[in-house]
């Protein structure tokens, strides 16, 4: 009679553990349908503005998505460019963005300009709200702690660079 208990409880143990690996898959793939969904969802185009927390003038920011793909059952990476513009001074950038599905975190990283001097040694780290038209974030430059404020809001359309006139 032992040995017959003994089975049960190892036959109730494996099967405990199939229906929690299984609960662990399905909702694994639900994740995986709602990171495709913000996908699908987030806007291609943001305007807005950065402005450093030690005061100075307002920098307009425009970033354009050309690709957003999944990463995972939780994450998706956005690849683009955007400009910054600063008193009519315009620096174009690459932007990448890595959004987790999780409180809709973002982390957005700036690289090439094409003006020397634009600070890309950092990240902003904020959120999307829930409908995916608003990103605030702050930005935190890694090598001197520097920090400042960014706002977008979905837009129609926004250019990488500016228009040449030459």
């Amino acid at each position: 009679m032992a040995a017959r208990h003994g089975r049960s409880l190892g036959a109730t143990f494996v099967l405990s553990m199939l229906v929690a690996i299984c609960s662990l898959s399905f909702a694994a793939s639900g994740q995986g349908d709602e990171i495709d969904a913000v996908i699908a969802r987030l806007p291609r185009a943001f305007v807005g503005d950065f402005r450093w927390a030690d005061g100075g003038a307002a920098q307009e920011i425009a970033i354009r998505f050309n690709s957003v793909r999944r990463l995972d059952a939780g994450h998706a990476e956005a690849l683009g460019c955007g400009n910054y513009d600063v008193a009519g001074h315009v620096t174009a950038i690459a932007v990448r963005m890595l959004v987790t599905l999780a409180g809709l975190k973002v982390e957005i990283f700036e690289s090439d300009p094409d003006r020397a001097g634009f600070v890309t040694d950092g990240s902003h780290v904020g959120n999307l709200s829930a409908d995916l038209g608003t990103i605030v974030a702050d930005w935190t430059t890694a090598s001197t702690g520097a920090r400042g404020h960014l706002r977008l809001q979905a837009a129609p359309a926004a250019r990488c660079a500016p228009t040449s006139t030459s």
